[in-house]
């Protein structure tokens, strides 16, 4: 691509994303959702399994998913997070 279509392209991409309303970009959509499922948590108590949602959470942000983990220690795990 030469250097002046390439500018041309990133003038428009930004403009785009100066336009999109806040309401409607995937952030500010999603992360109250990611906060309230925490907040609601019977007892406040953190799980295994909501400790592996939270990470997909961040993940589903990211180009890639939660790769294998070795969770063998769950109880250390928690108690850090507590």
């Amino acid at each position: 691509m030469n250097p002046q279509r390439q500018e041309d392209t990133i003038d428009r991409l930004i403009k785009v994303a100066d336009n999109l309303e806040p309401e409607i970009k995937s952030f500010f959509i999603s992360y109250p959702h990611f906060l309230e499922y925490f907040e609601n948590l019977p007892d406040k108590e953190i799980k295994i399994e909501n400790l592996i949602i939270g990470i997909s959470f961040t993940y589903s942000w990211m180009p890639t998913i939660l790769k294998n983990i070795n969770i063998q220690n769950k109880s250390e795990i928690l108690r850090i997070f507590k």
